[in-house]
């Protein structure tokens, strides 16, 4: 206990005296420690995680259409979701979410956010 009492003396003493060495050294253990901890983050978000829903591998988009313009378009109508989650004997559950737009306004030039909104829930873990 003696050797360890010593050997921390001896490097306070240190770092008091080159206190340039020292700061740059605690800069770059925390630059160091702090990217470390914000790519392990995002890599574990994104693939350490699976997603929270059951049945990944079964889980499918519905397109509608509008026959008038022979155009499929990436929504559907809710008339159209109501209709799919009445009918569905082969899916299950059905969920419907809704894309949307939003412009943030702060002191500055506004931002345009966009999201997705679940209107339906899934019963998680079934």
């Amino acid at each position: 206990m003696k050797t360890f009492a010593g050997d921390v003396r001896f490097a306070l003493t240190s770092f008091f005296r080159r206190p340039g060495f020292t700061l740059v050294v605690v800069l770059t253990l925390a630059i160091g420690i702090g990217a470390n901890t914000a790519v392990f983050s995002l890599l574990d978000a994104l693939v350490l995680r699976p997603f929270p829903l059951p049945k990944i591998d079964e889980l499918v988009q519905i397109f509608g259409t509008v026959p008038q313009r022979n155009e499929q378009r990436d929504s559907a109508s809710p008339a159209d979701f109501l209709d799919f989650k009445s009918q569905a004997t082969s899916l299950e559950p059905v969920i419907g979410m809704e894309w949307w737009d939003v412009a943030v306004a702060g002191r500055e030039e506004p931002e345009r956010v966009q999201g997705t909104g679940i209107k339906a829930t899934i019963p998680i873990g079934s």
